[in-house]
């Protein structure tokens, strides 16, 4: 080591205890509990806003397992891959749909756009979705992340809205 590393070193002075055995035990409860609490607010509020929650790759694709998004759409696994969600989609708002989601995803910006999704009993909803983009440390995109709110309570354009701000 250069002289100049290793007087650094010394003023850093010695290295902090880890903690140990009952220490490291309380460390963690403490951890899972504030996770525990924190993923029972967000179910929450996903439930009150009848939210559906969902994530894509970087380039916008859906990929893998989508619970919610099966549920609200009632498609299968293969159906929703990739752009096979936009089937989902009503056929007079289609277009729309997937223009938005293409623009944001090329603009890497947040998408927010209303449009009627197919129920799994074959009926129209009105939903509103709102996306973002997770990125990595660098500002790239790491995944999208979005949900789809209302679906299932009938409110319009600006009631969805009020109701995302309120939960922010």
């Amino acid at each position: 080591w250069p002289a100049a590393a290793k007087e650094r070193l010394t003023q850093l002075g010695p290295k902090p205890k880890e903690p140990e055995g009952a220490d490291v035990a309380q460390e963690r409860a403490q951890r899972e509990a504030a996770l525990a609490t924190s993923n029972a607010r967000f179910r929450t509020a996903m439930d009150a806003v009848h939210g559906v929650l969902w994530t894509n790759d970087a380039a916008g694709r859906m990929h893998g397992e989508q619970p919610g998004w099966a549920a609200l759409t009632g498609q299968s696994f293969d159906a929703y891959q990739n752009y096979g969600w936009t089937d989902a989609v009503h056929p007079d708002d289609r277009a729309y749909a997937e223009r938005q989601w293409r623009d944001a995803v090329a603009a890497n910006r947040i998408v927010d756009a209303e449009f009627r999704l197919r129920a799994p009993d074959g009926g129209w909803r009105w939903t509103n979705v709102r996306a973002a983009p997770l990125r990595n440390p660098d500002g790239s995109v790491a995944r999208w992340i979005g949900m789809n709110i209302g679906q299932a309570i009938g409110l319009d354009a600006s009631e969805l809205n009020d109701l995302y701000y309120t939960l922010l």
